[in-house]
């Protein structure tokens, strides 16, 4: 095993996903912690994909497992980062935010059950407000 290791410069590869399960249930959440901190507190283009990317992945990933209280628990955020509720405060980070919710439904769009709820509302809203602002009045 060790030798196997040394030779993958430290990283072992399985095929099967279902190893990874156990050890992202003990450590979705403090995952989602740092993410969701790191995203809030940078300006870094570079911190921000990277934290995007995360969030896709562990979606993904908590998807295709059957985990999806997970999936759940970091789709949630990612809407609420997109800052939609806000829209004077947003910036490029949650446009960014935005468009990975919406590669997150392309991908994944079969196993978001219940979920695809506070994705089409967050595109609702999105909507929304490109119509209030092209000139469209909505009374």
């Amino acid at each position: 095993m060790r030798s196997r290791a040394a030779k993958t410069a430290g990283f072992l590869t399985y095929t099967e996903a279902g190893c990874i399960k156990p050890m992202l249930e003990l450590i979705w959440n403090p995952i989602l912690s740092v993410l969701s901190a790191s995203f809030e507190e940078s300006e870094s283009v570079t911190v921000v994909a990277n934290c995007m990317e995360c969030f896709r992945r562990v979606i993904s990933l908590s998807s295709s497992l059957g985990m999806y209280e997970t999936r759940d628990a970091f789709l949630q955020p990612l809407t609420k980062l997109t800052y939609l509720h806000q829209p004077t405060r947003m910036r490029s980070k949650h446009v960014f935010a935005l468009k990975t919710l919406v590669r997150v439904a392309i991908e994944n769009g079969n196993d978001l059950g219940e979920a695809w709820t506070k994705v089409l509302a967050c595109v609702s809203r999105n909507e929304h407000l490109y119509a209030l602002a092209s000139g469209f009045n909505d009374s």
